[in-house]
């Protein structure tokens, strides 16, 4: 469990409880939806109305989960940032897809599978 986590949510957060959460992994000279190279601390989100660069969750939106997720570069963190758009068929409405690396990490994010994590989202 994050110790920094709080379950009570003040101004300016939102308490998103029981989400899916996956792992991708992108090519080498990748570019996000929000038009940044990838890195550890974005992740993806579902995108509205059909447009990649419009997310249910603003980019640049801090999401703080309430454990720690162990990356293939052998840090562990959770604080993330939305930086992306995808798909998620299947997921819950607040799913996050956390990036894992290059293509080589491919194994590691289906490994991942899909976990049901609860987050901070920042709003302000």
């Amino acid at each position: 469990m994050n110790p920094y986590f709080n379950n009570i949510t003040p101004a300016g957060q939102i308490l998103r409880s029981n989400q899916d959460a996956t792992a991708y992994v992108a090519a080498s000279g990748a570019i996000t939806a929000s038009n940044k190279k990838p890195n550890y601390g974005m992740i993806a989100v579902h995108y509205v109305e059909g447009n990649l660069t419009n997310p249910i969750i603003p980019f640049g939106t801090a999401i703080y989960l309430d454990r720690y997720i162990s990356l293939p570069d052998g840090t562990q963190r959770s604080n993330y940032t939305v930086e992306d758009t995808g798909l998620g068929p299947n997921m819950s409405t607040y799913w996050i897809d956390l990036f894992f690396g290059g293509l080589s990490n491919a194994t590691k994010a289906l490994s991942f599978g899909t976990q049901t994590v609860t987050y901070n989202q920042i709003t302000n």
